[in-house]
């Protein structure tokens, strides 16, 4: 009967600290679910972070990217700029170039035709034939081949009134190709004269 009354007695004191242990699991249990679930938040609050981290530095890197682009286009726009005015410059000292080269072209086209007009033949013999009647050339013409002598010092005159030449004077011959000699019909040689035939009897006589 004594073990029995002790067994109870010590069921009675085991029963309530039983429940008390469980409880004080059970409490522990909560704890530890509470700190992972607390531990999850916090690696997923920092992992957001660095997310956003990222996210800023991604755009810092295009702000910065998009104001080298706007910049390079600002040189490009203004090196272009310059282009342009440097070729229009150029093109602008080519024409005067090539108007100064045609100017200067025309002038020497004007004075060669000048002097071709100066220096025509027709512009040489009438040069010649006022010599000629000045007395301080003579003129002979052989074979289509026009002759100058130029007589030494004869002293120049009017060509109305050639001066007489001395009789022995010393000459200079100068040979001047007729520039009219091409042009001329050829002259035929001089025919020998022909002698009239005389009666001859046998006409008389009707041979």
């Amino acid at each position: 009967m004594s073990s029995k009354h002790h067994s109870a007695i010590l069921v009675r004191l085991l029963v309530p600290f039983a429940g008390a242990l469980s409880f004080a699991c059970v409490g522990c249990v909560e704890n530890t679910a509470g700190d992972m679930a607390l531990a999850e938040v916090q690696k997923l609050k920092a992992e957001t972070r660095a997310t956003e981290a990222r996210l800023a530095a991604l755009e810092g890197r295009q702000m910065y990217v998009g104001q080298q682009l706007s910049y390079l286009a600002g040189v490009i726009g203004e090196v272009g700029r310059e282009a342009a005015a440097k070729a229009e410059l150029v093109s602008r000292r080519q024409d005067e170039v090539a108007q100064n080269l045609e100017r200067l072209e025309r002038a020497g086209i004007e004075r060669e035709r000048a002097r071709a007009a100066a220096e025509s033949p027709q512009t040489i013999v009438a040069r010649a034939q006022a010599m000629i009647d000045a007395g301080q050339i003579k003129a002979t013409v052989k074979n289509g081949r026009t002759k100058l002598e130029a007589v030494e010092g004869a002293a120049p005159a009017s060509p109305s009134i050639p001066p007489p030449s001395p009789p022995v004077a010393p000459t200079r011959s100068l040979e001047l190709e007729d520039p009219w000699a091409g042009q001329r019909k050829p002259t035929a040689p001089a025919s020998p004269p022909v002698k009239p035939t005389g009666r001859r009897m046998s006409d008389d006589l009707g041979f």
